[in-house]
Order: structure tokens, then sequence, then C-alpha cells
């Protein structure tokens, strides 16, 4: 239990330090290269700015892809209600930007919590220590900061 608990503290550091780098990032770029997609806040991009419009509007009506505010909605479909709704209950006690990066990242740890029970029965508690502390750290992990799955 003790190799889990230094494990999860470890990578709540990672997590912590990713999300400053991105906030970091975000305010000392130039303004012409934040994206398009982008919505005020660095973690809510891409596809977490569809979770957004999803949480705050839910899904729109027209599912034969008709224009709507400049796009289509239809590929919003895609986009499964579980995360909206936790993030929508979530903005009740915080804004929904930070209730949907929150969200994401908790699932993260709990994911990485998992990754380090399964690798403990394989190969030992410090093999999967080192294990989930790669999954952290490994460029890719970036994207489980962002508020999307």
């Amino acid at each position: 239990m003790t190799g889990l608990i230094t494990t999860m503290l470890l990578v709540v550091a990672v997590r912590v330090c990713i999300l400053c780098v991105g906030y970091a990032s975000i305010h000392s770029a130039d303004p012409a290269a934040v994206p398009q997609f982008q919505f005020e806040h660095p973690w809510i991009a891409w596809d977490a700015r569809h979770y957004h419009d999803i949480a705050q509007q839910g899904y729109a009506r027209d599912r034969a892809g008709e224009p709507f505010e400049g796009g289509t909605t239809f590929s919003r479909i895609a986009y499964f209600p579980l995360v909206p709704l936790v993030g929508r209950a979530l903005s009740s006690v915080m804004r929904l930007d930070v209730a949907l990066v929150t969200l994401s990242n908790l699932c993260a740890l709990i994911g990485f919590g998992f990754l380090y029970d399964w690798a403990r029965r394989l190969v030992g508690a410090r093999a999967a220590a080192i294990c989930v502390l790669i999954a952290a750290t490994f460029p890719g992990a970036v994207s489980f900061a962002a508020g999307m799955t």
C-alpha cells in the first residue's frame, strides 16, 4: 500500500507540473499562435470544446447535419453523454471548464491506480511504480490533462 501511495503522489506531482506548463505556455504564447478551437483555457480545446458545449447547451436538435451556428452539429453525437453530465454536475461547485479538466485528471489518476495494481501483480511493486511513472510522463500523457476522454 505504501508503494501505491508514494507512486500516486509522484503522479499527482507530474500532473500538476503538466497543468502548470500548459497554463504558462498559453499565457506566454503570441496571441496569433492560439488555435481556433481553444476556449480561453489551455486544456479546453479540440474535443474538449465539444464536451464543454454539450455540457452547457445539450445535444443539438438537428441530426441531419444542417448548418448550426456556422457549422454542423451532427458530429457532436460522437461524444458520449457521461463526461458532459458529470462535468455539468461538478459545475455547480466550480466553473465548467475547471470541472471538465478536474474530471479528466481524476479519471487519469484512477487509471494509473489500476495500472499500478495490475503491474504489481505481474512484476512487483518497484516495476509497477516505474511503469506508472513512465505512463504518466510519456509525451502523449499531456492529453490526460485535457477535459476530454
